[in-house]
């Protein structure tokens, strides 16, 4: 959740759709200098930008992939099936 908040404002940079789009593709990829714990091998990103809303905004979505984790592994001993997280964070700028 942190990751995607950070992305959204960090995006809050650019002037255009797609300058802001970019930084947030950027953010993420740029994972490893601040969330160190998180292989950025095991994460999609999906940003949108919503320029036809009023005022305009950013939705940043981030699928983690669990498998191989400590998440995993317990999850698979208490039963519980999930192998992917995702987080969104919506920006209005």
């Amino acid at each position: 959740q942190q990751l995607a908040a950070e992305a959204a404002r960090y995006s809050a940079l650019g002037i255009t759709s797609e300058e802001r789009e970019a930084l947030a593709l950027s953010f993420v990829a740029n994972t490893n200098e601040r969330f160190s714990f998180l292989g950025p091998d095991k994460i999609t990103p999906s940003i949108s930008t919503l320029s036809e809303d009023v005022p305009d905004a950013i939705v940043v979505s981030l699928s983690y992939d669990l498998t191989g984790s400590a998440v995993d592994v317990a999850s698979g001993f208490f039963g519980f099936e999930f192998d992917v997280l995702t987080r969104r964070s919506y920006l209005a700028y």
